[in-house]
């Protein structure tokens, strides 16, 4: 496959992942901000309705999302690496290295969210 070839893929995987990493972030916020207020599509949800769709639905889709960027960030390297160019294969191991801190911002994040949560949730269960 030719240097133009390769980076012509890389950036069309970035372009389709980004997209789909944003339309599931967007997913990840509406379930968070319906765990947190209990308020699903304008009815009050149980305590432990919350917390089932904090561990059913919420976690499941961070934790894909965040393997997702990583498997990106390590396919953009091994296509990087295919690359003669070094200025096309730098842009490449670029392009990696963001879906890689992506990857470790969307585990912080992540874990932020489900502490956040389950302290709303035990907040929750004692009143």
């Amino acid at each position: 496959m030719s240097d133009h070839a390769i980076l012509a893929l890389i950036l069309f995987l970035t372009v389709g992942g980004q997209l789909s990493f944003f339309l599931s972030i967007s997913k990840l916020k509406q379930w968070a901000d319906e765990i947190a207020t209990g308020v699903v599509d304008g009815v009050a949800v149980s305590p432990r309705h919350r917390s089932m769709s904090l561990w059913t639905t919420f976690m499941p889709l961070n934790f894909f999302v965040g393997v997702y960027l990583l498997l990106l960030a390590i396919g953009y390297v091994l296509l990087a690496q295919s690359i003669a160019d070094p200025n096309a294969r730098f842009l490449g191991y670029l392009i990696a290295g963001f879906s890689g801190l992506s990857f470790l911002g969307m585990m912080a994040l992540g874990t932020m969210q489900l502490i956040y949560l389950l302290t709303v949730l035990r907040g929750t269960e004692k009143a």
